[in-house]
């Protein structure tokens, strides 16, 4: 494929990305990295599967000319191939930030324009720029949100949404001149083969209150439970990203990446609670007062995010597909959350145990670093 810039680095997503880039191969990854996080670069770049591939590079993606000197940026412009334009951690792109309302929005305008104006001076030899956003761009809309919607009226829950359509906008407007496409997953969880996460935040948060709680115990469902919960696993967004960064028939689209046919979320507290032996939900807390508890001062506080997750609980929108659909194919689908909800509660299972096993001693520690 050959050199593909990714930003975001080294969040979880950006990882998964990274590690999905380097299955080919032939591709090697500059990850453009902010000096104040080069160092977990760094410790992620050795744990990849093959760090000679990976460059780390200083600067930001919000900067002029990413904050790289002339010659530089200018042979960075000549040697990619793709760019994949992840939203840093602390824009709050999957979880909550400390930033102000204010200066996520600057964030992800800044960004959007950086990349615009990077993809016009590499002309055709830049590929595709990938604009990974989010689902959440719909905002309060109800109904169903096509690939081609943005604007509908829709409010919006938090300013990383906000942020991102109208970095969606900025690439819109850009699309008839250079070669840009924009993904929105749907609601991102842990990898469906293997089970890793990132945090015990949204959906794990309810996989953590099953697994933990007593046999006889069941938990009400926030909403009456008949909401579709469109839920995706990270492996299956970070493979259909990097095909739509390699085809040209992909640019200038939008793609929504998820499950089309998603799981209620009434059936999604059922199949976890199946897993580990529980009894399924029973009553539930009306809508009004999920939304109400969601706007509560504090609440990203008390558990890293759990508000996305909720907000989906509650949302009555709906999304397509199409693009994805039929650019995709029969080749690449998003599995169902039935076929994985068990790795995923293991997995969870055994970061509960790790964290409650006794500590090994001193000794047995320094034996196993020798």
């Amino acid at each position: 494929m050959g050199r593909a810039l990714v930003t975001g680095f080294p969040s979880f997503f950006a990882r998964k990305l990274v590690s999905e880039l380097l299955e080919d191969e032939s591709t090697s990854v500059v990850a453009l990295v902010p000096e104040r996080d080069r160092e977990g670069a760094e410790e992620a770049a050795q744990l990849s599967r093959d760090r000679s591939r990976i460059e780390i590079l200083s600067g930001e993606v919000g900067a002029i000319d990413f904050g790289l000197s002339g010659a530089r940026y200018l042979a960075l412009a000549n040697e990619l191939n793709v760019a994949h334009y992840v939203p840093s951690a602390d824009l709050g792109a999957s979880r909550g930030t400390d930033k102000k309302p204010e200066e996520v929005r600057r964030g992800y305008i800044a960004m959007a324009r950086e990349a615009l104006a990077f993809a016009a001076t590499a002309s055709e030899g830049l590929g595709s720029s990938v604009l990974h956003s989010s689902v959440d761009v719909a905002g309060t809309y109800r109904g169903l949100f096509s690939e081609g919607d943005l604007a509908k009226g829709q409010r919006f829950t938090n300013a990383g949404a906000e942020g991102r359509a109208i970095a969606e906008a900025m690439f819109r407007r850009k699309m008839p001149d250079l070669p840009l496409c924009v993904v929105r997953p749907t609601v991102v969880i842990g990898d469906s083969r293997t089970g890793e996460f990132d945090e015990l935040d949204g959906l794990y948060l309810l996989i953590l209150l099953v697994v933990t709680s007593p046999p006889d115990f069941t938990l009400p469902l926030p909403g009456r439970g008949d909401q579709l919960l469109n839920l995706v696993p990270v492996d299956y967004v970070v493979r259909a990203a990097r095909r739509i960064g390699e085809l040209p028939e992909a640019r200038g689209r939008t793609f929504h990446l998820g499950d089309p046919s998603p799981c209620s979320a009434l059936r999604v507290f059922e199949l976890v609670s199946q897993v580990v032996g529980r009894r399924g939900p029973r009553g539930f807390i009306p809508a009004n007062l999920t939304r109400a508890l969601l706007r509560a001062p504090g609440i990203e506080r008390i558990a890293r995010s759990p508000r996305a997750f909720l907000e989906a609980l509650v949302r009555e929108g709906t999304y397509g597909f199409a693009n994805t659909e039929a650019t995709l194919g029969d080749s690449l689908r998003c599995p169902p959350f039935e076929s994985y909800v068990e790795t995923l509660v293991r997995r969870v299972e055994d970061s509960v145990k790790a964290k409650n096993a006794p500590r090994e001693s001193l000794g047995d520690v320094e034996d196993t670093l020798l």
